[in-house]
């Protein structure tokens, strides 16, 4: 769909919003938002959901008072936008990557980046402050928050770590996750008890293909009480973005076999 995004994205962050902002005061009765259609898109564009769903992530990062609720044309949409970019880079987010145009024209990877920047600050704080997984990456302790930039490195560290135990295979980079053994390897030495019982569930899904091996693992996974956004074939093509959230989601359950 454009800017390195998937059409599984689309759906994954639609139902992520239905799910945010469903009592909102302000946009809840504009949802749920159609996961399959333009809607996501022109709620989007208007820029109150981005900054409702940055609130909501990060509460207190913008004042209900600068938002223009009733939006009539665009100057109002991209004034909202425009605050929604403002809060997310004092909250943190990588906003470099933003193309305002693009999200008040409908553009759908310009609405994705928007949305992956404000779901993506969120997460590197809370891998911040788990301790046992910060120090099986090497990647220092909550005394000191994990950098925005460091936060990929630390979850390869983190997964490499669980897979070589288990006598896998180290990867190069997030997109080499593409190969569901590496997160079987992971679940092995994370969750040894997990993977026992679903090691013959694994193995018959792995035989049907790797989509569906994927989804056998995101089964075990939301066992464990991981629940992350992600797709079986977005992560079978090796998308890294669904990858380094996948990981992040894991990385923040660290121990997983409690």
């Amino acid at each position: 769909v454009g800017g390195g995004f998937a059409a599984a994205d689309v759906r994954l962050y639609a139902e992520f919003i239905n799910g945010q902002l469903a009592d909102d005061e302000h946009v809840g009765m504009e949802l749920p938002v159609d996961v399959d259609g333009p809607d996501f898109f022109r709620l989007v564009s208007n820029g109150i959901v981005p900054c409702k769903l940055l609130d909501k992530l990060v509460p207190g990062s913008v004042p209900d008072g600068d938002l223009t609720f009733i939006v009539t044309d665009d100057d109002d949409r991209t004034e909202n936008l425009q605050l929604c970019v403002d809060c997310a880079g004092d909250a943190g987010c990588d906003v470099s990557a933003v193309d305002l145009a693009g999200v008040l024209a409908q553009k759908p990877g310009a609405a994705l980046a928007l949305i992956w920047c404000i779901l993506q600050r969120p997460l590197v704080a809370e891998m911040s402050t788990n301790a046992a997984a910060r120090k099986l990456a090497d990647a220092g302790t909550p005394d000191t928050p994990l950098a925005l930039a460091d936060a990929a490195d630390a979850l390869l560290a983190w997964a490499n770590a669980h897979v070589t135990a288990a006598g896998g295979k180290a990867a190069a980079s997030l997109g080499d996750f593409a190969d569901p053994e590496r997160y079987e390897r992971l679940l092995e030495h994370a969750a040894p008890k997990t993977f026992g019982k679903r090691k013959r569930a694994l193995r018959k899904a792995s035989l049907a293909g790797a989509p569906q091996h994927f989804a056998a693992l995101i089964d075990a996974f939301e066992s464990l009480g991981v629940a992350a956004l992600v797709a079986p074939r977005a992560l079978a093509a090796g998308v890294e973005r669904q990858h380094w959230v996948l990981l992040a989601a894991l990385f923040i359950a660290e121990p997983l076999q409690k």
